[in-house]
């Protein structure tokens, strides 16, 4: 497995970053243990600004914080006529982490998951939504495989039948369309699980995926490092890279590089330690064909 270097851009104002997005010349992130989206200026070290999602505050204490936290693992651009919206997608994990957000500007509109969650637990192990993606007409969501099962899939929902449910507040059971296992390799001999993913001009798209040594969605484990990786939506790989830091990263976007096939990527990371701010990383890397089916 050849190795990515990344370099440390800044440190970010959140510990437990989770998913990453850019409009215009802001980065958007979102945190899985806390209730609101962030935004950073993608040029320098200025100060990042906060977008409540939820009314409240969490509690401090590591286990009570655990359990009431949202648990919002992915943030996806979804077109709109009227301007670009965000979608903060929680986990699913657990009862309680299944509530998201649709934002635009400043308006911030609650999105209830539970229905469309407990469907698709009946039929996804371990229910834990960690990526989010557009992708043409398909809106898709990552199944993150880090419990006993170690079922990492895609999951496949039409685009405009979720944005029609998605402006009423809910989503509905039923949306999904198509569930497709995908089989990550090990890193070491820790297997590796999907964290994010990010869309590419090719019609596939990019993944992070992390070796964390745990079989439980709720609880975390000991990381030993991060891979990206291409993949086609019919789930067949193609290269995957080993990031040079042991890093834990939780959050992707890519963007075309200068040169032909040259891919600029941005990365956000989780110590899983309220103590380490999360850290804005970028890698440069030159597309190679996949070995899969595009």
């Amino acid at each position: 497995m050849r190795a990515l270097a990344t370099t440390l851009l800044r440190t970010l104002g959140v510990s437990a970053a989770s998913g990453l997005v850019r409009l215009g010349d802001r980065y958007w992130v979102v945190a899985d243990d806390e209730l609101a989206l962030y935004s950073y200026p993608t040029a320098g070290d200025g100060p990042g600004t906060a977008l409540a999602l939820f009314p409240g505050d969490l509690p401090e204490a590591h286990a009570a914080r655990k359990a009431a936290k949202p648990d919002l693992e992915a943030l996806v651009v979804l077109p709109d006529a009227g301007g670009p919206l965000l979608f903060a997608v929680p986990s699913g994990s657990a009862p309680a982490r299944r509530h998201g957000a649709l934002v635009r500007g400043d308006a911030v509109l609650p999105v209830d998951l539970g229905a469309f969650y407990a469907d698709l637990a009946r039929e996804v192990p371990e229910l834990n939504i960690e990526g989010a993606l557009v992708c043409g007409e398909q809106l898709l969501l990552l199944q993150r495989g880090n419990g006993k099962s170690r079922f990492n899939a895609l999951i496949l929902v039409d685009l405009a039948d979720a944005a029609r449910q998605l402006a009423g507040g809910a989503l509905a059971a039923g949306l999904a369309r198509r569930i497709i296992p995908v089989v990550l390799p090990h890193l070491g001999a820790t297997p590796l699980s999907f964290t994010d993913a990010t869309p590419l001009a090719t019609g596939r798209f990019l993944f992070s995926a992390a070796a964390e040594a745990t079989d439980d969605p709720y609880q975390d484990g000991a990381c030993s490092g991060s891979v990206i990786g291409f993949c086609a939506l019919d789930g067949q790989l193609g290269d995957v890279l080993m990031l040079a830091e042991p890093i834990k990263v939780e959050g992707v976007h890519a963007e075309k590089g200068a040169g032909s096939g040259d891919i600029e990527l941005m990365l956000v990371t989780d110590a899983d330690d309220r103590a380490q701010p999360a850290q804005l990383r970028h890698a440069h890397l030159r597309s190679r064909p996949s070995r899969g089916r595009s």
